[in-house]
């Protein structure tokens, strides 16, 4: 099969535990995700199937969206509740204290644009060869060099804003995790929104969660942003909980658990999968362009087509440009004479020929695909 699923990861669940269960569902070995979620968060994981891997470069420069649990009061060495508490402190949110619903708005929206973040020392980063995470393990700390991220939204939600985000499949439990609250010192654990890992950190002081709705580049550390944020604010912060909801157009809404996937195969049906042409035009909305009949064995084999040989179709809400790897490229999908896609085609110009001419980006087979 060949084609793209837009998987719900559950919480838990590495990213390769994914790759894993879908690989026995298809029943095919050439099965890659697009880019990782850590165990602690969930949402959309973008799995390629067959000729679709070679999409997968491509899907990883999308933009994400998330929904975050910002925990205010409570730090750790993993920039999450997962790791180790390395300060505490009360936070108590009110206009009349040094925090404030406003001051927390204003701390998090004071990250848009470009924002060049320090990687967290529990990351697959490496220095020399190393991963972070293993010198991490080992108690050691190193230099990082901050990487430039762009951030396109960072947003504290309300409650109902922060609800209506996540779809049906997530439980009413689930969605409270991702949901504003503030615990204090003399009242109980029963506040909605407290999973056991926040509670047991938040223990001894009075710590406040908001959720936080961010769109980013690749590369973005949300529990890294999560961390700055209270830096800005001048109290310890972490991350309390992660939703994956969307990687460019694919939203959560529109993913499938693997126990879906799983049914839905058993009785024959595969509506779930995406075919590589679709998902192009939902990833990266391209024009479309075709050969004369002059050059349609040309373009099945993946030669350079002149300009002048190929029939563009260009629609308003196409992209005419797209970056790719900080780079502006000029991207079209090719099909042959009969209309059969065969790949992605990057508009150049031949300055020997003084002519622009289309030449292959990423080639597929001709699917009949229409």
């Amino acid at each position: 099969m060949d084609g793209i699923v837009a998987v719900y990861k559950e919480k838990g669940w590495t990213s390769f535990d994914v790759i894993a269960k879908v690989r026995g569902i298809l029943h095919t070995r050439k099965v890659g995700h697009t880019g990782t979620l850590d165990p602690m968060a969930e949402g959309v994981v973008l799995v390629c199937a067959g000729q679709a891997t070679r999409l997968c470069s491509l899907i990883e420069g999308m933009h994400k969206e998330y929904l975050a649990g910002l925990l205010l009061g409570v730090s750790t060495d993993s920039q999450d509740i997962t790791g180790n508490v390395t300060e505490k402190k009360d936070v108590i949110v009110s206009d009349e204290s040094e925090i404030s619903l406003k001051s927390v708005k204003e701390a998090a929206a004071s990250f848009l644009g470009d924002y060049d973040q320090i990687p967290p020392m529990h990351s697959a980063k490496s220095i020399d060869g190393v991963r972070l995470y293993e010198l991490a393990h080992e108690g050691i700390t190193v230099e990082r060099k901050a990487a430039r991220v762009h951030i396109y939204k960072s947003s504290i939600l309300s409650e109902e804003e922060a609800g209506a985000l996540l779809p049906d499949k997530i439980s009413e439990e689930k969605k409270q995790q991702n949901i504003a609250y503030t615990l204090r010192k003399d009242r109980d654990y029963l506040l909605k929104g407290f999973n056991a890992d926040a509670k047991k950190l938040s223990e001894g002081v009075s710590t406040a969660v908001f959720p936080l709705l961010v769109n980013c580049s690749r590369g973005t550390y949300i529990r890294t942003l999560c961390y700055d944020i209270g830096e800005k604010l001048k109290v310890p912060a972490c991350m309390s909980s992660l939703v994956r909801l969307s990687v460019g157009d694919f939203s959560i809404k529109d993913t499938y658990t693997v126990d879906e996937l799983d049914d839905m195969m058993h009785r024959g049906d595969s509506s779930f999968m995406l075919s590589i042409d679709e998902a192009i035009d939902k990833i990266m909305n391209l024009p479309s362009a075709k050969v004369t009949e002059e050059e349609n064995v040309h373009v099945i084999n993946g030669a350079t087509i002149p300009s002048k040989e190929v029939i563009v179709d260009i629609k308003p809400e196409n992209n005419l440009t797209l970056a790719v790897n900080g780079e502006e490229k000029t991207l079209f999908k090719m099909h042959t004479v009969d209309d059969r896609f065969v790949g992605i085609y990057e508009k150049v110009r031949n300055k020997e020929a003084a002519e622009d001419v289309f030449k292959p980006y990423k080639m597929f087979k001709a699917l009949n695909i229409k």
